[in-house]
């Protein structure tokens, strides 16, 4: 059924069968009706190439969920320029799902380009996406983010992370900035040294700068590890995620840690507040040549959520949830960023960091 909205109030059926909204001016007159098609789908299980009856008119897709982590891979009936936004409408705590960055799962022209990161699209939340006619694919043109137990009113504005500041020791080690298709690639390149290291931050710095302190925010991004898993003969440390020193062990951080002697080799979930830390381990063993999707959610100053997606463009499932040492103001500043640091061994190690992004209430 189509209904019509008059000023945002479901008034019934909308004239000759459209959904509309009524627009006004400022003398309260009504002006020309701007047709806004709504289509709605039950999201039970991962969907390639999505095409349900209407969809191909509509304006917005709300999509449904019974309380899963599903994923979309693919979206039909784009055609040039054509905008889509799509709705988390699930009426419940703790629901989102993903949609695929270019998921070989559905056809190449209903595939979704989002610069490398997955959309996770949390329960009152949105991204718009538009059709590229030229590449043929959905690119991500915008998003809100409302993270769970926060009022829906509140609008939350994206923080694309693209400047930043590297840092190398020891003898062959470098961070170079590459290119992986349209998206650039951060290769951290440990060195031969014992105590060879590479990372990066982000170069504006304490992320309470720009976000206002206490408000949820959230981060996201991809890695890979290659050349050889940390062990007794070469071993390191990978850390990503929110942090304030790539060279060394952040004092201040929320992010996911990985060395073959903690958690058996998992990832490990970390919160450091002024050096004190409490750690959770995620169960996710790590494995080389592989892309781990991953999402921080600071959702306040009382819980911090870690998420992991293990296959590519799978959606990020929630792994962990930590409750203390979250750092929490400008005493305890903490920037974006990813390293890695040897302390044995003379092999390389490499670590290729993806573009990051994090969302916020914008201070």
């Amino acid at each position: 059924m189509t209904t019509y909205y008059d000023n945002g109030i479901e008034k019934g059926n909308a004239p000759g069968g459209e959904d509309g909204v009524q627009v006004y001016n400022r003398d309260g007159q009504p002006k020309a009706r701007l047709n806004v098609r709504t289509v709605s789908y039950d999201l039970t299980e991962d969907v390639n190439d999505l095409n349900i009856t209407d969809l191909g008119q509509a304006d917005i897709l709300r999509v449904n969920g019974n309380g899963g982590t599903w994923k979309i891979t693919g979206i039909a009936g784009g055609w040039p320029g054509r905008r889509l936004l799509v709705v988390n409408a699930y009426e419940g705590d703790g629901y989102y799902f993903a949609l695929s960055y270019n998921d070989p799962g559905s056809s190449a022209e209903n595939r979704i380009s989002s610069g490398g990161n997955e959309p996770v699209i949390f329960v009152g939340s949105n991204v718009e996406l538009i059709y590229d006619g030229f590449y043929q694919t959905w690119l991500l043109l915008s998003s809100t983010i409302v993270l769970n137990g926060m009022s829906d009113n509140k609008t939350y504005r994206d923080h694309l992370l693209r400047d930043i500041t590297t840092s190398a020791s020891g003898a062959a080690s470098s961070a170079n900035i590459t290119a992986s298709g349209t998206a650039p690639v951060v290769a951290l390149i440990t060195g031969t040294d014992a105590a060879g290291r590479s990372g990066f931050v982000n170069s504006a710095g304490n992320i309470w700068s720009n976000l206002s302190v206490g408000a949820p925010m959230f981060c996201t991004g991809r890695v890979n590890l290659q050349g050889g898993l940390s062990d007794g003969t070469t071993t390191y440390v990978v850390r990503h995620g929110f942090l304030d020193s790539s060279s060394a062990e952040p004092t201040n951080g929320m992010f996911f840690r990985y060395t073959h002697t903690e958690n058996s080799g998992n990832w490990t979930a970390v919160c450091r507040k002024g050096g004190t830390e409490t750690t959770a381990d995620t169960g996710v063993a790590v494995a080389l040549n592989t892309s781990y999707f991953f999402g921080v959610v600071s959702y306040d100053i009382a819980r911090v959520q870690f998420y992991i997606s293990v296959t590519h463009g799978g959606p990020s499932i929630y792994k962990a949830n930590i409750t203390s040492n979250i750092p929490t103001n400008n005493t305890f500043p903490v920037s974006v960023g990813a390293s890695i640091i040897k302390s044995a061994g003379g092999s390389t190690r490499t670590l290729f960091s993806y573009p990051y992004s994090v969302t916020g209430l914008g201070s």
